[in-house]
Formats: structure tokens, C-alpha cells, sequence
């Protein structure tokens, strides 16, 4: 009986043995599977964190484009609060401080503005009155400004008087246009201060010549106190401060002479723009200063004579009755 139930004991011993070991061998395959679930939970969740972040970057690749795109559009067309128009002149050249005769006359129909194609959908077409509507702004035309710094009115006189009782007069005659010129025919004479004595010829003949964006000056005379040239250029456009440009003429001897031209004060007298210029001999201390008035012309001249070594100023003035 001992023997037995020492075998007994035995054997439990042995089948509580084996139990725990296939317990913990389940235990062990359980939480090996359990984290083998884990693993494979927690690839997922990185994959999915992986595509959400890719997915994420194209996104805002393409809203960077859109947003790239979108501030193209307003600067090709600005928004209602901002937009002013932008102007683009086809063909046209850019007018510098040395303006170009060329340039004085610009085609109406090369004006156009960039205009956002959504905003030509969004904008009603009709009848009624747009406040915001774009105007087009008219190519500046330089030959009317400088026409406005003559008199428009044939029969205008002019009378100056100067330096030693220095004087002459000028009239008027004519006012016309040839070939995108705007002439004006002027006569007059100078004061014969020898009264009668003098053989010499006291008639004198001006055109005034507004080429483009250019006035000039083409003189005959013997006996007036003015300029050494009978052909000059008097203002070039555009009629702005600081305004400078070269000029080549011959005096009255046919020597070349190089003026250094410019525009050194622009004021307003009565409601009127007065320019004074001055013309500089680039090779010499010659010089020349005029203001020139809107609707007048010249009202004041002033040069420096040179006789040998000798030089002092001498000029005149318009007589404002």
C-alpha cells in the first residue's frame, strides 16, 4: 500500500507538472501572439501616420502653387480696393531724361490694360454707370505742352527792352501746321538807337517750330541781342526739373558749338508755369539763360559776351504793360 500511494504521489507530481508546463507554454504562445498583434498594430498605425504625412505634403505642395498662381493673377490685375489700371504702350520706348523727337506721338490704339479674365466675368456689361470702371489714361502728347507756352492768338505782341537801352519788338503773323509741325511766323525789328543814322538792316524774322517733342528757335537778324546761333533748340520735353540734354549748332561765324542744356527751375506766376533753362558751351565759358512762360514764350534773356579777354552779361526782358 506505501509503495502505491508513493506511486501515486509520483505520477500527481509528474501530471502537475506537465500542466504547469503546458499552461506556461500556452501562456508564452499567448503573449508571443499578443505582441506579434502588437507589432503588427503598431506597423499599421506608423503606415498610416507615414501616408497621413505624405498626403499632408502633397497638399501643401499644391496650395503653394495655387497660392503661387493666385499672386500672379493680382499682380496681372489688382484687386477692386488696390487697382489703379496698369498700362502697358505697345511698341512704345521709354521716354528717358534725353527724350527722343520720335517719341512725341503715340498710337491711342497700342493702350490696352492687363485685366484679370475673372474679373471681365465678374464685372456686369451694362449700360448704367460703373464708378469703378478703368479709364484709359491718354498717352502724354508733348507737342500740345509746348504749345502752351505760346501765345495762340494771332497779332500778339511782344516788346522787350534790355541791356544800354538795348530794345525790339516782334509780331505775331501766322500760325500753322506742315508735316506734324506747328510753326509760328513772327516779325519785328530792333530799336535804332542812332536815330536814323545807322545804314545798318534793324528787321529781324522768327519762327518759333515745335517738332515732336521739341521747340525751337530759327532766326534771321543782323542787329538783335540774342542767341549766337540762328537755330536752336529752346526746350525739349518732357518740360521736368533737372531735364537735361546735348544740343550741336554753329554760330554765326559756322563754328560748331556744343551746348550742355537743362531745365533748372520750373515756377508758377499768375496760374502759369515758368521754365528757366540754361545752355552751356561744353568747350568754353559761354553760356545762355532764357525763361520761357506759358502763353508768353520768352519772357527774360540773358547771355555772356565775350570780346577777347574781356566778358560781362547782357540780356533783356519782356516789358509787361
Amino acid at each position: 500500500m506505501i509503495m502505491l500511494t508513493k506511486v501515486n504521489i509520483i505520477i500527481t507530481k509528474i501530471l502537475y507538472n506537465i500542466k504547469v508546463k503546458i499552461q506556461n507554454t500556452v501562456i508564452e504562445h499567448e503573449r508571443r501572439l499578443t505582441m506579434k498583434k502588437r507589432w503588427i498594430y503598431a506597423g499599421l498605425v506608423v503606415m498610416l501616420i507615414i501616408s497621413l504625412a505624405m498626403a499632408g505634403c502633397t497638399k501643401g505642395t499644391e496650395n503653394s502653387v495655387a497660392d503661387n498662381g493666385g499672386v500672379q493673377d493680382v499682380q496681372q490685375a489688382p484687386r477692386d480696393d488696390d487697382r489703379q489700371g496698369t498700362i502697358t504702350h505697345g511698341g512704345d520706348k521709354e521716354i528717358a531724361e534725353k527724350a527722343s523727337p520720335e517719341l512725341q506721338t503715340q498710337d491711342e490704339d497700342k493702350v490696352s490694360y492687363e485685366t484679370n479674365e475673372t474679373e471681365k466675368k465678374e464685372k456686369p456689361q451694362s449700360g448704367g454707370k460703373n464708378n469703378d470702371a478703368k479709364q484709359p489714361i491718354q498717352p502724354q502728347n508733348h507737342a500740345q505742352e509746348l504749345a502752351k507756352l505760346l501765345p495762340d492768338t494771332v497779332g500778339f505782341k511782344w516788346i522787350y527792352n534790355g541791356f544800354a537801352e538795348y530794345g525790339h519788338t516782334m509780331v505775331l503773323n501766322e500760325i500753322y501746321n506742315d508735316n506734324n509741325k506747328r510753326i509760328y511766323n513772327i516779325t519785328g525789328e530792333v530799336a535804332d538807337m542812332s536815330d536814323g543814322e545807322s545804314q545798318a538792316d534793324f528787321s529781324l524774322q522768327i519762327q518759333y517750330i515745335i517738332d515732336g517733342d521739341t521747340l525751337y528757335q530759327v532766326k534771321t537778324e543782323k542787329m538783335m541781342m540774342d542767341s549766337i546761333s540762328d537755330n536752336i533748340q529752346l526746350l525739349k520735353a518732357p518740360l521736368k526739373k533737372n531735364v537735361l540734354w546735348i544740343q550741336k549748332v554753329k554760330d554765326k561765324e559756322g563754328r560748331d558749338v556744343e551746348l550742355e542744356c537743362e531745365i533748372t527751375n520750373i515756377e508758377e506766376i499768375d496760374g502759369l508755369k515758368q521754365y528757366t533753362v540754361v545752355y552751356r558751351d561744353k568747350n568754353s565759358e559761354y553760356y545762355e539763360k532764357r525763361r520761357i512762360k506759358e502763353g508768353v514764350g520768352v519772357v527774360f534773356f540773358e547771355k555772356l559776351y565775350i570780346n577777347g579777354e574781356d566778358s560781362f552779361e547782357i540780356g533783356y526782358s519782356i516789358f509787361e504793360q
